[in-house]
């Protein structure tokens, strides 16, 4: 009797392991899928340059805390990590609002109000030149 509960619990974890593993590779699977196709649908889309302002700059937050050192072990000191993502929205007169993710490199370049001409693909950010 014993027996048969260790290998039902055995059994049982090796299942729950194999279904977790099975999930895994399906979130990565769909997750590179989805990249994939908007990818393709950003090649095929036209390079458009047109002139544009640009109505909001705001960035998105993750973090975590980051994990330390030796040195900083002994003391206690945590230092998080954050990165940045910016959302920028241009109006163009064209395409009315649209709205691209940028670098933190480039974002800095971009400010609101600015106005200038616009490099897109599809949701790809190519470039901004401002011109005002």
């Amino acid at each position: 009797m014993f027996c048969t509960v260790i290998s039902m619990f055995n059994d049982a974890y090796l299942a729950g392991i194999f279904i977790i593993g099975v999930l895994l590779v399906a979130a990565l699977i769909i997750g590179l899928v989805s990249s994939l196709r908007e990818w393709m649908a950003n090649n095929r889309q036209p390079v458009l340059e047109e002139e544009a302002f640009v109505l909001v700059r705001e960035r998105s937050r993750s973090g975590r805390t980051a994990r330390p050192s030796r040195e900083e072990e002994k003391g206690g000191i945590r230092l998080p990590e954050v990165s940045f993502t910016w959302m920028v929205t241009f109006m163009t007169r064209g395409h009315g609002a649209v709205t691209l993710e940028l670098t933190e490199a480039e974002a800095l370049i971009v400010k609101e109000e600015d106005q200038g001409v616009l490099t897109w693909q599809g949701t790809r950010y190519l470039g901004w030149k401002k011109t005002a």
